[in-house]
């Protein structure tokens, strides 16, 4: 119940007074002239003594709001928006309890969705699912028939673990935007023409032959980068499960070292070890990735399935001479 509808009832409650309440129309326009609404409730007590209760808008808190009246007198409030039938509300406490029981009501009532356990997210409505799932499904459409890896359903998997990443905050926010950009670069390339880069490597090809692979803003530059990147995340979800003393930092450090960390000159090495640094509490990092799944599991089916594509593509690079390219 938005604090409207709470002031709005605060108001109706007492049937000896009127009131001018500002709609939400109103409202909206003149908050975008930079102007406060005031709404103005006028409460008749004896004689031509008045009180008025004046509250500007936006409101804080309903405890804020202090309703002016004296004795209640009895009256049917059937029609009110939330179908009381009482005098007026004196108590603010008993309001708010009655919002929170209508929440209540309505979320016992709602449907639960399937593979959703109270406490955990509900991915894709399945069960036993984790935040890994999408990539699992995803990697088995990467092979062609002729067991080459193709370019969009590559680029999908890896799309579908930036979830993962997000839980990380801060700490890998450096490497999900490494990913992300060349995810978008690549893509772009394979829109331009998707029978011609059906395959990963062939937009590669083209470089290399066209000279052109070496460029900042090349494809190869984008797969060799988002090669790399996942050859960190890969051996970061094996840390995970297989050293569950460490601590998220630990794991990330670890396995920033054994990947990126030999590409990486001073400054972006000390960037990401400063980044690494934030990571999340481990305990509460498993349970948001959980779901409704064996994460441990899902997370070592990710990197034996996945490992294996990303040396595919070190192995080509390396045979166009394209795998050793540094940060200058």
């Amino acid at each position: 119940m938005c604090w409207q509808t709470i002031l709005r009832l605060l108001v109706w409650s007492d049937p000896r007074s009127r009131h001018v309440l500002p709609t939400d129309q109103q409202q909206h326009e003149q908050t975008k002239q930079g102007k406060v609404l005031v709404a103005t409730s006028v409460v008749r007590t004896s004689g031509t003594q008045q009180r008025r209760l004046r509250c500007p808008l936006p409101i804080p808190h309903p405890s804020s709001v202090t309703l002016l009246t004296s004795t209640p007198t009895p009256t049917s409030l059937a029609g009110s928006p939330i179908g009381l039938a009482s005098s007026t509300i004196r108590d603010r406490s008993l309001l708010i309890r009655i919002g929170r029981n209508r929440r209540r009501e309505e979320e016992k009532s709602t449907p639960a969705r399937p593979g959703c356990v109270k406490g955990k997210p509900a991915i894709k409505g399945m069960e036993g699912t984790t935040l890994f799932t999408p990539s699992l499904e995803g990697m088995k459409q990467v092979k062609s028939e002729n067991g080459q890896v193709q370019t969009k359903p590559f680029l999908d998997v890896c799309k579908q673990i930036l979830p993962v990443l997000d839980k990380f905050g801060g700490a890998l926010s450096l490497v999900k935007s490494d990913i992300g950009g060349n995810i978008t670069r690549l893509e772009n390339k394979y829109s331009s023409n998707p029978s011609k880069y059906n395959l990963l490597h062939s937009m590669v090809q083209e470089e290399v032959d066209a000279k052109t692979a070496k460029g900042s803003s090349s494809c190869t530059n984008g797969l060799l980068w988002l090669t790399r990147a996942m050859d960190f995340l890969v051996e970061l979800f094996r840390n995970l499960p297989e050293h569950q003393d460490w601590t998220m930092s630990q794991a990330c450090i670890d396995s920033y070292g054994k990947t990126l960390k030999k590409w990486h000159g001073w400054l972006a090495s000390s960037s990401f070890t400063v980044a690494m640094k934030l990571a999340p509490e481990r305990k509460k990092f498993m349970e948001v990735i959980a779901g409704t799944g064996d994460v441990n599991a899902d997370m070592k089916q990710f990197c034996a399935t996945f490992y294996p594509l990303l040396q595919e593509n070190h192995k080509f690079l390396v045979s166009v001479g394209m795998d050793d390219m540094k940060v200058s």
